[in-house]
Parts: C-alpha cells; structure tokens; sequence
C-alpha cells in the first residue's frame, strides 16, 4: 500500500487508505491487556500492533507526536476516523474494567514512590536519634561531673540540654529553678563551659530540627498507609515500612515476620550466639505492648502483627477503611490476655501461700 493513515483507539489500531479500512488489529478482550496497551500508549511508546501494520505501507500520516516514531512517518491534522467497539466485539465494559485496572495501577505507582520517600526519612530520622542519644549522653556524663545534683533532676538530656542552653552556669540554673543555692557544685572554667553550652546547643537545635521531618512521616505514612497508621501510630507504621523495604512487601509477609521486623540483629544472635529469641521488633514501641506485663508481650505482639498483616494488604491493595474493626479487635484480645495474666498469677500468689 501506499500513503495511509494509522489510528489508535483503545481496543485496536486500524490502518486506512483515504476512508476505507484496510487492515485492524483488534486488542484480546482482556481488561488487564487493554490496561497494558494504555498504559504503554501513556508512556510515549510504540506499541507491536502499531510498528505491525505501519511495515505494510510505504508512507504512514499520524494524528500522534508519539506515532512519528515509526519509520516513514508525517503528521497530518486530518480528522479522525472512528470505529465502532461493538463491530469489533468490544464493549463499553471492557473500556471501564481497563480504564480502572489502569488508574489503580497509577495509585499503587504513587504509593510506591511515596513509600521509598518515607523510608529515605524514617533511616534519617532514626539516624539522628541515634547521633543525638550519643551526644545526650556525653553531655550528661560531662556536666555530672560538675552538678550531679542538676542531672538527676532533669528527666532526660534534652530537658538538661535546655537547661544549659537558657541559664548556662550550674548556680544560675539552681537560681532559675528556685532550688537550694548551697548546693553548689563544682566551677567550670570559661572554656569548658562555652564547650558545654555548645554541646547543649547542638541538641537543642537538632531536636528542634526534628519536627518538620517527623510531620513529613506522619503525613505520608497516613496517607498511604492509613490503617496501620491508625491501628498502631504513624512512627511505628512508617518504620514497619522501611524495614520491610516497601507497603507491598511489607503487605506480603506473614504476620510472624511482621512481628519481628526491626529485630533482626537479636534474631540474628539468637541463631548465632544462643541468645534468648526476641518476641518483638519495632511493634514494641506500642503502648499496648511496652507496658504490658513482661509475661503477656509475646501473645500481644503476636495479635498485633496479625491485624497489622491485614491492614497492610487493605492499605496496598484495597484501600478499604478496616482500622476501626482492627483496633477494636485487638484492644479486645489485648485485655483478655491481661485478665489470663491476672488469674495466673493470683493463682500462683495463692499456691505459695
């Protein structure tokens, strides 16, 4: 054939000469199929059923800048010629089945990128903890040295950190604080304290700094991972995620996985070194285990990963609103575990009486 026109619709191409059809390739009536032709069609590429039928003609008219990628190719505004689905086999259905298995597709894409956005910050973020604790405990140990009695009246670093920073002598955080002035402590030269107060700047600063990142984490982590979010909390979701190296993957393992993800290096010395095998991971920073009975955390970590492996799927693949349920039924196993504990251990109670 000689001079033709080439035309994509979303169930085949089909190649005129003037007005009359010549040739057709009709897509497989498959929605996913369908969904992977568009898909290819909205990345700019060239399809098999397109290069197919533009090797039959010597010159080739397009109505699409992706098309002018074809050998022997001119852009042409001639209008469109339209076929009939339902000639062809193919139904409107079809097209809103492709259309939605498309569309799903482009969301779990943008979960994903969002996923490895929120890793990147919560290794961060976990990185500065682990930078700022060593540098908290150097300044406690270091201003100990000089007003014992003011560390252990702080509550942690940072509150110490905050003391130096407002009032930086010993004798002036005593005056501020109302507390008894006898209890001097030992004077520190002008240098050591500039070092101290640098030191107790720097903590300040970085835990300030903090914030937009840790509203970053629980952003994201609510968006694409509402249900865990919600079941347990934005920080203990968005680490589950990055330790599983993604919402799908994380999606994917079995409950007895998720209950262990952020322990691997204990696992790791339980298997190597005979040590006692963790029950836990990052699940432990929830309150429902932290401050549970030491006896009863295994059996509620346990639970917790099991609706933690249900929310990941309703998050990654759903995104059905299950949280409510999920927390309800935990909540309901979490007390009933600590009523067992009870009556266990007034039973022992009395057995030894």
């Amino acid at each position: 054939m000689g001079s033709c026109f080439l035309e994509t619709e979303w169930f085949g191409v089909f190649l005129y000469e003037d007005d009359t059809l010549q040739a057709k390739r009709i897509f497989p009536p498959d929605a996913g199929q369908i969904a992977d032709r568009l898909e290819t069609i909205e990345n700019g590429e060239i399809l098999y059923e397109e290069k197919e039928l533009a090797g039959t003609v010597e010159t080739l008219h397009v109505p699409d800048e992706r098309l002018t990628k074809l050998p022997n190719t001119t852009k042409t505004t001639q209008p469109l010629r339209r076929q009939d689905p339902e000639e062809h086999g193919r139904d409107a259905s079809l097209r809103h089945e492709a259309a939605l298995e498309l569309a799903q597709r482009t969301v779990r894409g943008s979960l994903s990128e969002q996923s490895r956005h929120l890793e990147q910050a919560v290794a961060y973020l976990d990185e500065a903890h682990e930078t700022e604790n060593l540098m908290g405990e150097r300044l406690v140990a270091w201003f100990r040295l000089s007003n014992p009695e003011i560390v252990d009246k702080a509550s942690d670093h940072q509150e110490l950190a905050r003391w130096i920073v407002d009032h930086g002598t010993g004798e002036a955080i005593r005056q501020a604080h109302g507390w008894d002035p006898s209890e001097l402590g030992t004077p520190l030269s002008p240098q050591e304290l500039d070092a101290i107060e640098g030191l107790a700047t720097s903590l300040v600063e970085q835990a300030e700094s903090r914030a937009p990142l840790e509203s970053f984490i629980e952003e994201v982590a609510n968006e694409i991972a509402p249900n865990i979010t919600k079941l347990t909390s934005a920080g203990i979701a968005a680490r589950l995620i990055h330790h599983a190296g993604g919402l799908r993957r994380l999606a994917m393992e079995p409950a007895s996985t998720i209950q262990m993800l952020g322990a691997e290096d204990a696992v790791f010395k339980h298997l190597t070194e005979n040590a006692p095998p963790p029950k836990h991971g990052v699940i432990f920073q929830h309150p429902m285990i932290h401050n549970a009975h030491p006896k009863d955390r295994g059996k509620i970590a346990r639970a917790m990963a099991a609706k933690i492996a249900i929310a990941a799927r309703a998050d990654a693949f759903t995104g059905n609103d299950i949280a409510s349920e999920l927390k309800a039924e935990l909540e309901a196993r979490a007390k009933e575990v600590a009523r067992v504990g009870r009556r266990r251990a007034m039973k022992r109670k009395g057995g030894n009486r």
